[in-house]
């Protein structure tokens, strides 16, 4: 037998859909089909929970289809990735309301002490990065 572990392993296949917009794929060690897209600025992708080429097709199409749809009516996400505040807006708002969070009981010295902190150690890395606030719960007002 000349056949390596290599060679009985699965390889991955990938087939073209709806003119080459969506790519329909096949993992290796994995029946079901998945599919993806670029749409609205980012990528997309889904499972279609099929193992058959031709049923996965269909879903996939349909699945676009609604996509486009979703992006034509302006419910479609245009980048989700960079949604939420920026952690130096937080930042501000935090040291804005510091005094009232402590109630005084930090004193002055504390929060210019605080707020160094913030500006010099922790703001330069961490300013301009995004965090989603549904994700963290963090921080009650939006505004």
């Amino acid at each position: 037998m000349s056949e390596t572990l290599e060679s009985l392993k699965p390889q991955s296949e990938t087939r073209k859909v709806m003119g080459g917009k969506v790519n329909t794929y096949r993992r290796e060690n994995c029946d079901n089909w998945q599919c993806s897209t670029y749409l609205n600025g980012r990528n997309w992708r889904v499972s279609t929970h099929e193992d058959s080429l031709a049923r996965a097709r269909d879903f996939a199409e349909d699945w676009y289809l609604g996509l486009r749809g979703k992006a034509h009516a302006g419910i479609l996400p245009k980048e989700t990735r960079r949604q939420g505040k920026k952690f130096k807006d937080a930042a501000a708002k935090l040291l804005e309301e510091a005094p009232i969070l402590t109630q005084g009981q930090g004193g002055p010295t504390w929060l210019e002490q605080y707020e160094l902190k913030l500006n010099g150690v922790i703001l330069p890395f961490l300013g301009e990065k995004y965090f989603n606030l549904t994700r963290r719960g963090a921080c009650n007002s939006t505004t």
